[in-house]
């Protein structure tokens, strides 16, 4: 598993844990990354990955409620590899089974909201997260206040080359309503 002498980066891919309406850039962010021949995609749609993702998630989402669990200690056993999460707001789920098994776990959060910084930090504690990367410049100064793994700002941008510009008419942009209310 090495390409020219690197280590490979996973890059988790997981299009069944989110339904977000910015997931098309997600999609296109990961594809940019998955173009570096040093990382590989980590799809977990294979039924025993899901299963095992599955019952990870619920394990951390027990232990996560009991602060004072000796259980918090067991949620990170790692093992190997070096994964990569790229999430749209707080989908941490996405980042199962793999961040509960691997040596180096790095992760990217597009709308770190302040009302989820325990939360953030928490999850970054009890799963040994390597790095923390976010779009903002505030927020990455605020979660470095107590966090225990590095926090870096990496804005957002787009390539101009690649950017779809439309009409505001032509936009196709479903509500809330239309979505599931006249269901």
């Amino acid at each position: 598993m090495k390409d020219s002498g690197n280590p490979v980066t996973h890059l988790i891919i997981n299009s069944s844990v989110s339904d977000h309406v910015s997931e098309d850039a997600i999609k296109e962010f990961e594809k940019i990354i998955l173009s570096d021949p040093r990382v590989q995609s980590s799809n977990s749609e294979r039924v025993a990955v899901r299963l095992l993702g599955a019952f990870v998630w619920r394990l951390y989402e027990h232990v996560a409620s009991k602060p004072s669990s000796p259980a918090r200690r067991f949620l990170s056993f790692p093992i190997k590899g070096e994964y990569f999460a790229v999430l749209m707001g707080l989908r941490l789920r996405k980042c199962m089974p793999y961040f509960a098994f691997s040596r180096r776990k790095h992760l990217y959060l597009f709308d770190a909201w302040p009302q989820y910084h325990d939360q953030i930090r928490e999850f970054a504690r009890l799963y040994k997260v390597s790095s923390l990367l976010v779009t903002s410049r505030q927020v990455a100064e605020q979660l470095q206040e107590e966090c225990q793994c590095p926090v870096h700002w990496v804005p957002e941008g787009i390539a101009p080359s690649s950017y779809r510009f439309c009409d505001y008419q032509d936009k196709n942009i479903e509500s809330f309503e239309q979505r599931f209310i006249s269901e």
